[in-house]
């Protein structure tokens, strides 16, 4: 019984893991996607991010749960465990991106705070970044073809059918059993993969 509900579990992951980019990187050691935008993109510098962003930005980024270096999937299972750790603070919220987007996706969700500031890993891991240049990221600066979408953060991951996407239909995630599990697998992955591409795969410090 009990290994039933394992490999039930185990399905679902996959599942669920698959559906944020069509054309996954099973290559753990060389994940990454292309970030690049273009030049005329706001450069950090040139805009003034809240104390109470960075704040949410710094309690999100020192949480071990992520692998930051990991880019190429799993987008809806950080963006919810994001949630869960700020789920104490206000005005936080989740954006979903549509349409022709950068590495395949079919959509992407990050964190978003006061309506305005983005914290996602995959795309900028050096702090949040403005609502207009994450859209510039996901859709590699085009202006067309994307359709954006504010939702709570109980939203998990769209749902997806043999017809296309079911509109304004999310599953959710209400224990996080998913949501670790995904987790789980995308920072054991990434380690190993890591450890093989050093060559210490096998040694005591791989296996921590």
């Amino acid at each position: 019984m009990k290994k039933t509900i394992f490999l039930a579990i185990t399905g679902l992951v996959m599942v669920t893991l698959t559906s944020c980019n069509q054309d996954r990187d099973e290559s753990f050691a060389e994940a990454k996607v292309n970030t690049a935008t273009s030049t005329q993109m706001t450069a950090r510098s040139n805009y003034f991010i809240p104390n109470d962003v960075q704040n949410y930005y710094s309690t999100v980024q020192g949480n071990q749960d992520f692998r930051w270096g990991y880019t190429a999937d799993g987008c809806y299972a950080r963006a919810h465990k994001m949630a869960q750790i700020l789920s104490g603070k206000q005005n936080v919220q989740k954006i979903f991106v549509y349409g022709n987007l950068i590495n395949n996706w079919r959509y992407h969700v990050a964190i978003l705070i006061n309506g305005e500031y983005v914290i996602d890993p995959a795309l900028d891991s050096d702090g949040p970044i403005t609502k207009s240049e994450w859209i510039g990221k996901c859709t590699n600066n085009y202006s067309v073809g994307y359709q954006e979408e504010i939702q709570p953060t109980y939203c998990y991951a769209p749902v997806y059918n043999n017809y296309g996407r079911q509109a304004n239909t999310y599953s959710a995630d209400y224990s996080y059993v998913d949501t670790d599990n995904t987790l789980y697998n995308i920072r054991t992955g990434y380690d190993r993969g890591q450890a093989i591409a050093r060559g210490t795969f096998g040694s005591n410090s791989a296996r921590r």
